[in-house]
This record gives structure tokens, C-alpha cells and sequence, in this order.
């Protein structure tokens, strides 16, 4: 039984050992990776950096993009399944606009 625990232990010893030394190879690699970021950051001039800018903001409204698409979708879905709401909802801001953009001359008028 003694010697059935012992092997278990050492079986855990020896895998805790192997997630350490993986967890280290890792981290190593990691901080070679933002020590390359770093550098290439700090040697940048500023028409590569506003290129590398404009790439990033036009990603950026590439998956901006991509939500508003799924969230139309939703939207449509939703409105199709149950349109009463959309109806109410169109009509409120109908209702608001109007009275927003009406002239005041000729709102009052009598």
C-alpha cells in the first residue's frame, strides 16, 4: 500500500515538475515576443505608425462592422417573430420626430 502511494507521488511530483518547466518555456517566450513588440514600437517612424493606425482602425470597423451585422439580424429576427413592439416603436418615434421638427409657427397656430 506504501509502496502504491509512493509511485502516486512521484507520478504527481514528476508531472507538477513538467507543468512548471512548461509554464516557464511560456512565460519565456512571451517576454521575447513584447521585448520584440517594444522594439519595433520604439523604432517606428511616423509614417509606419500612422499606416500601422489606419490598419488597426480599419480592423477595427471591420468587426464593429461584423456586430452591427449580427445584431441586425437579431433585430429583424425578433421584429418578425413578434412585430407589435417594432410597430409601437415606430410609430413612438414617428410621433417624436414630428413634434421635434414641426415648425413652431406652424405647430400653435390657431
Amino acid at each position: 500500500m506504501a509502496n502504491v502511494t509512493s509511485r502516486a507521488l512521484q507520478k504527481l511530483e514528476s508531472a507538477n515538475e513538467e507543468i512548471i518547466d512548461s509554464i516557464g518555456g511560456q512565460l519565456a517566450a512571451l517576454r521575447r515576443e513584447i521585448a520584440a513588440i517594444s522594439s519595433a514600437i520604439r523604432g517606428r517612424s511616423s509614417p509606419n505608425f500612422a499606416e500601422s493606425a489606419l490598419e488597426t482602425v480599419r480592423d477595427q470597423g471591420a468587426e464593429a462592422a461584423r456586430q452591427l451585422g449580427r445584431q441586425a439580424f437579431i433585430a429583424s429576427r425578433a421584429a418578425r417573430e413578434n412585430p407589435i413592439p417594432v410597430i409601437v416603436g415606430v410609430a413612438s418615434i414617428a410621433l417624436i420626430s414630428a413634434l421635434v421638427f414641426t415648425r413652431p409657427d406652424r405647430r400653435w397656430r390657431r
